[in-house]
């Protein structure tokens, strides 16, 4: 019973850090007037709210953000690899940047799979979870 809830806990402390992430570098690409960006740091915070919440909507947004990028990165490195002017170092960083986007992605879906479906649910997944981090405690 209280086996999914602790994972969740434990997965949802990663999600949240790697959405933290995401949310803090698409900040300074908006404050380096990459204005674009703020769309990414509204999908970086639902992330971190829906790891914290453990809500399945705001992490499916998330999750939708994570495989677009790991598509972009995907289709840069492909239409990189083929440019023969290219180093051999920055097809390295391509390639490495595309394959931690698809773990990233991987996880977050792992995470995702696992949330409740129901409110009461989640309630209970967000009572152990405080519990387990000392929150709850009073």
């Amino acid at each position: 019973q209280y086996q999914r809830p602790l994972i969740l806990e434990r997965m949802g402390r990663i999600v949240r850090l790697l959405a933290m992430f995401d949310l803090i570098f698409s900040l300074m690409n908006v404050l380096a007037r990459m204005w674009p960006a703020a769309i990414t740091a509204v999908m970086a915070y639902c992330g971190y709210v829906g790891a914290r919440m453990f809500r399945r909507d705001l992490t499916r947004v998330y999750l939708f953000y994570l495989i677009f990028i790991a598509i972009v990165r995907i289709s840069v490195t492909v239409h990189w690899s083929i440019e023969p002017n290219v180093s051999f170092s920055a097809q390295i960083f391509l390639v490495v940047s595309s394959l931690l986007q698809l773990v990233i992605a991987h996880f977050v879906w792992r995470f995702y799979s696992l949330l409740p479906t129901s409110e009461e649910e989640s309630r209970f997944i967000q009572m152990v979870a405080e519990h387990q981090s000392g929150r709850g405690l009073v």
